[in-house]
């Protein structure tokens, strides 16, 4: 009668928890006509099946709080049933991550990958496993920030002494980004965390999140005179080399006189391809030349680009990328303290790209810089 009254109580505290944030629920089936689905078996560590534990699935782009990306993202929950077992249909294409915890003795975390070929994907058995915790403190980020996990349903709130813990995590390989609870800014990227099984992993870190002196994109051809300065977005486009009416280019000014020093410097932006889901690869490049201004930069007198740096995929999912600027940031740092970039699209990729510009009411860019 105690085994099942503890039974009772864990399959209704996971059940809540579930469904608090849960837009779909699919366990158990769903019809054989949906396709791309997946299917497991958890148990606990003694053996018996984990009956009423958590199951979240989050895209891998997925932030809880991010009102840009996060509910965009493919997000399915479930509850496991008395076998232990768990089903979802109708999953989005693309990376996941499968968090099973049934907030008492233990969670575990799984991942798939699912394609248009995809029928139901059967994950196995896997086991609970003990407890891990995160925690640490954040210099640079305010009070009122919060640290999210990529590809999870975790936010910790940072407090005024920068300190944060995530609890009752299953061990794992995690992605901690800041973000800004009014998601003004593009989240900050944290160091991989990796966490075992029962263990605690404090971490101590610094950034510095700098905004835009200035951002624009230009464009060829006939709008080699015009100035697209003061628009929200950033519009990269490689066309046809005969047609540079349609090529555009962004470019983005930092200024870096407050930084001494340099281990890391990532561009993040935040956008799409507008046209389809293909896959656009994004170059981003170095510029000598500082001297313009966003209201005046045109394809005309726009900087020559003197060095590529990094190059980014970007597809049809509005997410959040990073660009490592790091060697260029340091040089300039050491020099003027000024920072242009030049994103280009790859040759004649022929499709649209918008990146949120800092005119964006949300997910602007940044130059986030690790000291």
């Amino acid at each position: 009668m105690r085994s099942l009254f503890w039974t009772f109580i864990i399959l209704a505290s996971c059940i809540l928890m579930c469904s608090e944030s849960s837009t779909t629920v699919a366990a158990g089936g769903g019809g054989s006509e949906v396709t791309n689905g997946i299917i497991a078996r958890i148990i606990r560590s003694d053996g018996h099946p984990a009956v009423g534990a958590c199951v979240r699935l989050r895209s891998e782009y997925f932030l809880a709080q991010s009102t840009g990306l996060g509910k965009s993202a493919t997000y399915e929950n479930a509850v496991t049933d008395t076998n232990g077992e768990f089903e979802i249909r109708g999953i989005g294409l693309g990376a996941h991550r499968i968090e099973i915890n049934d907030n008492v003795s233990g969670a575990v975390l799984l991942s798939c990958s699912i394609s248009a070929s995809t029928h139901l994907l059967d994950l196995g058995v896997d086991t609970l496993r003990p407890f891990a915790a995160i925690t640490g403190t954040l210099q640079g980020a305010a009070a009122g920030h919060s640290l999210q996990i990529y590809g999870m349903e975790r936010s910790a709130q940072v407090d005024s002494t920068g300190s944060f813990a995530f609890s009752k995590l299953p061990g794992g390989i995690y992605r901690l980004v800041v973000t800004s609870n009014n998601n003004s800014a593009s989240p900050v990227l944290l160091d991989l965390v990796t966490v075992a099984p029962g263990g605690i992993k404090n971490i101590s870190a610094t950034i510095a999140a700098l905004n835009p002196l200035a951002d624009a994109h230009v464009r060829g051809g006939g709008g080699a005179g015009i100035n697209y300065g003061g628009e929200v977005q950033l519009t990269v486009k490689e066309a046809l080399s005969t047609d540079l009416d349609y090529t555009r280019n962004a470019y983005l000014k930092f200024d870096v006189s407050g930084i001494a020093t340099a281990t890391k410097a990532v561009l993040i932006v935040y956008g799409k391809n507008m046209d389809d889901s293909l896959d656009v690869s994004l170059i981003i490049h170095g510029c000598d030349s500082d001297i313009w201004t966003e209201g005046g930069i045109t394809w005309n007198n726009a900087p020559a680009n003197s060095s590529t740096l990094d190059t980014v995929i970007v597809n049809g999912t509005a997410a959040y990328r990073e660009l490592d600027v790091t060697r260029f940031v340091q040089a300039q740092i050491a020099g003027d303290h000024t920072v242009t970039l030049c994103i280009t699209a790859k040759a004649e990729s022929n499709k649209v790209v918008f990146l949120n510009s800092k005119e964006s009411s949300a997910n602007r860019p940044q130059l986030v810089i690790t000291p």
